[in-house]
């Protein structure tokens, strides 16, 4: 969107910010889908009530995973609070609604200070979460309206997913399903979702999958079948010299290693000051929500405690930029610590080993030894350098598809109707700033894979030229072996028969000399075959065209001209004629 340049006059564009969010309309959040739907599925458990389609092209794919990973765990026991649904205390939520004054100086409504929130005994257990949100977010008889939602949950586990399923309205449905199927599964996705037609909503998508690069102990595997988080992959890196001296980390305890680690934030209501944010982070990334202080817990936990809960921003997309910047933010930060342990360590392990070919180990069993080992360590790296640059690729890519002209980020420019703030703005250059560093990451890992690749081809290059030294090596040890110990061990044969056989005396001298016979005619026989084996192409083709030259012979000659008699051109007369004389040797030969 932009201004004409000619009377102030608005121009619209495909990615405009609709005015209906700039409109207030009667939305009934407190419906919830999965009551709306308990009547006709009486059978079935309340959360796979809502995991199936409901106005929307959801895929198998996602109910599916979402009904895989809640396995075990039921409603009843979230709300007897059964199990870690009890006591394990890993959400964040805040509810609050805002104060609007009007002032003749500002041409759009002024929203006032912190508003009035709902007091929550942060952190909540599956069990409290899902008893708050059960209250009425409008018109309760006791507390303040609700209208801006923040759900923040660390390591999402079955009792929160059935929480937050359990109390999901009929349009939140939809966009939590796809929140939790994207967390899950590690998506990428930067985007704007809004429906082409009937009650119009957005869906501001934010997932951003990265890695940690810790030392730490390998994770423990789930404990009786009952997913505790998301499945996150832990890759041990001991084939890597990430230690930056002898002395670092020497009194640590663990490995070296890279957890996957995934960040998702949606933000989706129907109006810009009425909305729902859900924040599902890793424990890794954040920590424990039960380590915070009573003062941490007053901040927004979404925004990574970077924001008061009582300063809040109120605009859905002032709110999502100002989140974005923050943890693509962060993002950046571990993939600059990865780069940084990462590049060096692979850099001086490919110094050290040069394996030039001048270079010759004292042994060459050791060299041999050492080159594979080399080989294999090529190929471990190889493999982790493209798994890092397709995951930092597609986050790269997601970002310029979301900033091309006329995509998503169009709904972030300011129009009179929906205007944006100067903050989001700078919030959006920051993003813009904080790519630029992720692309030149992308074209780091990019050459390092390049030079384990040529690495690995000098290596494969080295073991199969010492692979020809050493065949050759041992075919000139079979050939000693046959060429000098076989005639004598012949000749010794010979002489163990009886005298009588034998036409000559039997004496060192003769013995002697029938050895000196029996080599040379070895290699008299070894180089004879040898010369025929390699002139054998070029004998047969002179052999052939021996036996051709007297059959061509008998056949009349035609007269020649631009064309022979049979009407063809000359060369193709002449094989006519050749493919004839051939024929006429084979008939001559089956006679």
């Amino acid at each position: 969107m932009d201004f004409d340049g000619k009377g102030r006059r608005w121009v619209g564009s495909e990615t405009e910010w609709p005015e209906e969010f700039s409109t207030p309309r009667d939305l009934h959040e407190d419906d919830f889908l999965c009551e709306v739907k308990r009547d006709n599925d009486a059978d079935k458990d309340d959360v796979n009530v809502v995991l199936t389609n409901y106005g929307d092209a959801a895929s198998l794919t996602a109910d599916e995973v979402l009904e895989d990973f809640g396995r075990g765990v039921s409603l009843q026991d979230v709300e007897d609070a059964i199990g870690p649904a009890g006591h394990r205390r890993a959400a964040w939520l805040d509810d609050r609604t805002y104060r609007i004054h009007h002032d003749r100086a500002y041409k759009y409504p002024i929203l006032d200070g912190s508003g009035d929130s709902r007091q929550y005994a942060n952190p909540l257990t599956g069990t409290g979460l899902l008893r708050a949100l059960r209250e009425l977010r409008f018109n309760h008889s006791c507390f303040p309206d609700a209208p801006r939602r923040l759900i923040y949950i660390t390591d999402l586990d079955p009792a929160f997913v059935h929480a937050l399923a359990a109390t999901a309205s009929i349009h939140q449905t939809p966009v939590l399903k796809d929140a939790i199927h994207k967390h899950l599964e590690s998506h990428t996705s930067i985007a704007v979702k809004i429906p082409s037609e009937g009650f119009l909503t957005f869906q501001l998508n934010l997932h951003l999958p990265f890695f940690l690069l810790r030392k730490a102990k390998p994770p423990d595997d789930p404990v009786g079948g009952i997913n505790t988080k998301p499945r996150r992959r832990w890759t041990a890196l001991p084939f890597l010299r990430l230690e930056r001296s002898r002395f670092q980390d020497q009194e640590s305890e663990g490995v070296w290693g890279i957890h996957d680690a995934h960040i998702s934030v949606v933000v989706a209501g129907s109006h810009d000051l009425r909305y729902t944010a859900y924040g599902f982070v890793d424990t890794e990334i954040d920590g424990y929500l039960t380590d915070c202080e009573e003062e941490d817990l007053r901040f927004d936990r979404i925004a990574g405690g970077e924001i008061e809960a009582d300063t809040p921003i109120w605009r859905a997309r002032d709110y999502y930029l100002k989140i974005f910047e923050i943890r693509i933010d962060k993002v950046r930060e571990e993939w600059e610590y990865l780069m940084h342990k990462l590049e060096p360590g692979v850099q001086q392990y490919m110094a050290d080993h040069p394996f030039t070919v001048s270079c010759r180990s004292a042994l060459a069993g050791e060299r041999s030894a050492e080159m594979k080992e080399a080989f294999d360590w090529a190929l471990q790296t190889m493999g982790l350098l493209r798994r890092l640059h397709g995951v930092l690729s597609d986050t790269v890519d997601a970002w310029a598809s979301f900033s091309s002209p006329g995509e998503d980020i169009g709904y972030f420019q300011s129009s009179p109707a929906a205007p944006i703030s100067q903050q989001a703005r700078r919030s959006l250059r920051a993003v813009r700033t904080t790519f630029r560093e992720l692309h030149g990451y992308q074209k780091r890992l990019a050459l390092l894979i390049v030079s384990c690749s040529d690495f690995s081809e000098t290596l494969n290059f080295h073991l199969k030229l010492e692979g020809k030294e050493s065949a050759d090596y041992h075919g000139v040890n079979s050939e000693v072996v046959l060429s000098l110990f076989y005639p004598v061990a012949l000749v010794a044969a010979i002489f163990s028969v009886k005298p009588e056989a034998i036409p000559f005396d039997m004496n060192p001298k003769s013995f002697f000399l029938a050895t000196l016979a029996a080599i040379i005619i070895a290699y008299t026989i070894r180089a004879v075959v040898q010369r025929l084996l390699a002139s054998w192409p070029s004998l047969r083709r002179t052999v052939t065209a021996i036996w051709a030259v007297p059959l061509r012979g008998k056949v009349t000659d035609k007269p020649r001209g631009r064309e022979g008699q049979d009407g063809l051109p000359p060369v193709a007369s002449t094989r006519s004629r050749g493919r004839a004389a051939d024929m006429e040797l084979a008939r001559e030969q089956g006679h």
